[in-house]
This record gives C-alpha cells, sequence and structure tokens, in this order.
C-alpha cells in the first residue's frame, strides 16, 4: 500500500470520531486505530460528564434548609440548638419576615403548616420559639432527669418549651385551658382565662314528644332525666335523690377529682335508657336505646362538693359476638377537648389488660370517634417506640400485648403515618428517621392510673396465656 493510501485511511479514521479532541485506541493485533472502540470509550466518557454532573446538581439540592417533618423549603427556619442542620422548624410568628411578595394567605398557611400541623405548636408557643433555646423533638430530653420523654403524661411549659415526665413534672405547676405553666414562668405571665363552651343537638332523638316540640330542653347531670321547661328542671335540680351513677365505682383518681362508674344495663335500665337517648343527639351510628340489658356502661364523673357529674361514658358488650372491646363512645359535648375521650378509651384497654384479651372498638366509628382513636393509636405507638429506642427488635405481637391494642390497628396507624417500610421482603419501622421526630404533644393525652382500678372480670384470668393474643370472640 503506498504513502497516499495509508494517509487516505488514516485521514477517514479520524473522521469518524464526533470530534478532533475525542481519545482513540489502537487495535492491539495490528497497532491501527479502532474506529468501534473509539465509539465506545466517547459514549462512557459523556456519561461519566453526566453523571458527575448529576451528582453536582443532587449535592446542591441536598445542602437546602427544608423542614424535616412537611420537607419544604419555604418560611422562616430556625435550627435545633442541639442538632443544628439536621432538624429545621419554622421559628418567627410574625409574618413579617416571610417574603414580601408573598401573600397575606400564603404566609397564613405557610405558618399553619410548619407549627400547627408539624410541631403543633399553639400561637403563644409560636412566638415563644425565637426567645428560648429551642431543642427538636428528637433532643429535648426531660428537664429534671435528662431522659428521652416517652410517657403519655409528659407536660411542656408553653412559656419556657421545657418539658417533663408527667411524674417529674415541677411542683406549683399548673395547667390553664389546657396550657401548662411551670411555677417560674407562672409568675411572670398572666394566666389565660378558661373557655366557656356552648352546644346544640346534632341528631334526633326518640325522646317523649313533649321533650321534642320544644327548642330548649334540660337534662339533669346526675340522674339523666330529661325535662321540657325550666322551672320544673329547677326544682328537681333540689331534690333530685341522686349524686353518683347508680352502680359500683370502680376507680378514683383523688388528685384530678375523677371517677369511673360500672353499671349494669339490665338492673338499671331507666339510667341506662337516659343515657343511650342523650347520646343518640350526638351520634348518627347509634340508633337502639331500648336493648341495654345486653351492655355494661363505663361512666366517667367529674366529682364535687354536690356530688359526681358525668363527663363521658362508653359501653361494652357482656358477651361481645366479636373482637370489640367497645361498643359506643360519648363525651359530653360541654367537656370536649379537655382529654376524657382518650381518657375514656385508656380506661378500656385497661380492662382489655386486665382481661389477658387484646380488642377493638366496634364499627362503624363516627367521624369525631374515628379522630380520637387514631390520635390515641398513635400516642400510644410513638410512647412505646420511645420507651425502646435502643432495642435493635421490635415487633407487632409485643406492641400490641403491651398497649392492648389489635394487630390491624397497630399495622393501619403505622401505614397512615409512613411508619412502616418493606425492604428485601421484611418490614421495618422508621424511628430514628421519622418516628422520634414527632413532637411531645403527639405523644400527649390523658391516661389511666392503673394501680386505682378496682375491678375483676367474671372468669379466670389465669386460664388464659399472658403471652398470647387472646381474642373477645
Amino acid at each position: 500500500m503506498s504513502r497516499i493510501q495509508k494517509g487516505l485511511n488514516r485521514g477517514r479514521l479520524r473522521k469518524s470520531g464526533s470530534s478532533t479532541n475525542t481519545p482513540l485506541s489502537r487495535s492491539p493485533h495490528h497497532g491501527k486505530l479502532s474506529p468501534i472502540k473509539t465509539r465506545r470509550l466517547y459514549k462512557s466518557y459523556v456519561g461519566r460528564l453526566h453523571f458527575l454532573s448529576y451528582g453536582i446538581s443532587m449535592a446542591k439540592q441536598v445542602n437546602v434548609s427544608r423542614c424535616t417533618i412537611c420537607k419544604t423549603s419555604e418560611g422562616d427556619l430556625t435550627s435545633c440548638t442541639q442538632c443544628h442542620k439536621l432538624c429545621l422548624f419554622l421559628s418567627f410568628y410574625s409574618s413579617s419576615r416571610l417574603d414580601p411578595s408573598i401573600s397575606c394567605e400564603k404566609k397564613t398557611l405557610l405558618l399553619s403548616d410548619h407549627l400547627s400541623k408539624c410541631i403543633l405548636y399553639s400561637a403563644y408557643m409560636i412566638a415563644r420559639v425565637a426567645h428560648v433555646n429551642w431543642l427538636c423533638p428528637k433532643c429535648i430530653r426531660c428537664s429534671s432527669c435528662h431522659l428521652m420523654v416517652d410517657d403519655p403524661t409528659n407536660v411542656e411549659c408553653v412559656h419556657c418549651l421545657q418539658a417533663w415526665h408527667g411524674a417529674c413534672q415541677p411542683p406549683g405547676s399548673t395547667e390553664v385551658d389546657r396550657q401548662f405553666f411551670c411555677k417560674i414562668c407562672l409568675e411572670s405571665v398572666s394566666q389565660p382565662e378558661a373557655c366557656k363552651y356552648n352546644f346544640q343537638v346534632l341528631y334526633d332523638s326518640p325522646y317523649p314528644d313533649d321533650i321534642k316540640s320544644v327548642q330548649l330542653f334540660f337534662v339533669c347531670a346526675y340522674c339523666l332525666k330529661p325535662f321540657s321547661e325550666q322551672n320544673s328542671y329547677f326544682v328537681h335540680q333540689d331534690c333530685c335523690p341522686r349524686i353518683a351513677p347508680p352502680g359500683r365505682e370502680i376507680y378514683r383518681d383523688s388528685h384530678s377529682n375523677l371517677s369511673f362508674f360500672e353499671v349494669d344495663g339490665a338492673v338499671e335500665r331507666t339510667y341506662c335508657r337516659y343515657l343511650c337517648l342523650l347520646a343518640m343527639l350526638f351520634i348518627s351510628s347509634k340508633t337502639s336505646h331500648n336493648e341495654v340489658g345486653t351492655f355494661y356502661f363505663y361512666i366517667l364523673t367529674k366529682n364535687d362538693e354536690n356530688g359526681c357529674r358525668i363527663l363521658g361514658y362508653f359501653s361494652k358488650e357482656k358477651n361481645p359476638s366479636r373482637n370489640n372491646n367497645l361498643s359506643c363512645l360519648l363525651t359530653i359535648p360541654s367537656e370536649q377537648r379537655h382529654g376524657y375521650g382518650h381518657l375514656l378509651i385508656d380506661m378500656s384497654y385497661q380492662l382489655s389488660s386486665i382481661e389477658r384479651k387484646v380488642g377493638s372498638p366496634e364499627h362503624p366509628l363516627s367521624d369525631l370517634g374515628l379522630f380520637t382513636y387514631r390520635k390515641y393509636w398513635k400516642s400510644s405507638i410513638l410512647c412505646y417506640l420511645r420507651s425502646r429506642k435502643d432495642s435493635t427488635n421490635i415487633s407487632i405481637k409485643s406492641m400490641s400485648l403491651q398497649t392492648r391494642i389489635h394487630p390491624t390497628d397497630i399495622v393501619n396507624e403505622l401505614m397512615r403515618n409512613n411508619l412502616l417500610i418493606m425492604k428485601d421482603g421484611n418490614y421495618f419501622i422508621k424511628t430514628w428517621k421519622l418516628a422520634f421526630k414527632f413532637p411531645l404533644s403527639a405523644l400527649r393525652r390523658r391516661v389511666v392510673d392503673a394501680s386505682r382500678i378496682k375491678w375483676a372480670p367474671d372468669f379466670d384470668v389465669n386460664t388464659l396465656d399472658p403471652y398470647k393474643l387472646n381474642h373477645y370472640a
């Protein structure tokens, strides 16, 4: 081959590349340039460039400050004083710190999203975040024993934002209108006034015609007898023979002046029918008030110098046809938003614990009942996970035996809060990544002191295995 032909061949080979700077390779056998290998090297070279540029862009995105709960970066963010960049939340309640171009509706939405939905702070607590050394839910510890807060009776001062276990709270503290103040902060701030509630009936109830025909009727707080006239009600108040529910007192808390009474529907039919008629005014799914003989009614009361006034109740079948530990639940509307619904639910699960059984509420639940149960389940699960923060193995069965919540309800609540994931065919609970980031207010609820319960089931509980998930039906 002549030198001219060799030069032409080299020109064609170099022209086959997409650029004069493209790296070329030589064949190991002939010592010639290979256009095929050249194209492969070029593709891999371009691929590496794309990968590096993508990695740089992803790194820039990771460094963006954002809320660790809702994953948004809009609004003013402040870091936890302990873990700094790990937990970021909106700190200032004043909307003037937001971008002036954002509308007032958008500012309000940002504030409510980060503070009300993410960490569940009140407006007063939001304003205090900028003036204290704020700690995120993962870093905050009990100010007395310096351990992780994992109990449902925990308290958090709305002024200094310090937290305590229920058993460690400082003496002299008080709670006004569901806001807790420690003793030191109570002396420096004015106490808010308690709210007063007005309510009206939501549904029809088969009361007598003289009761249904009036716009306003009255119900005795002790015997639950209805009256259509105010004067008759006042006369009855002076001579009502009952000062407590007609049943056996199974629980009394002298600190909070609360009691539980067990009433047999077969023995006190009149009282239980009045109770069902009252419940039908506020529960759409309750349709019967005559068949009370097959139920036990557990009445929650507030004790004062006048007697034991009803706050709410739940009923339970004597011989459940399904695996239900609660049939009907009601908190008197004037006493709502004080945690009494959670207290009633906790008593139902405490009775299940004494019976060594695992149960679930009867379905369908009302909208408010489902909301209350979901908050209770979430609080119980988070308290259980926090109490076992050093454990490497957590099972649904052990969680169910500890809380007496049915495994189906536990799994549903874990999935609803995105705490349960599947990886390599196994299920995992996201504890440090998500569960411990929930605010302490998500753990907080009223609970029953199990040592004060004076109640025993009608059967021998020793016949049941305490390490087995026993059911009602």
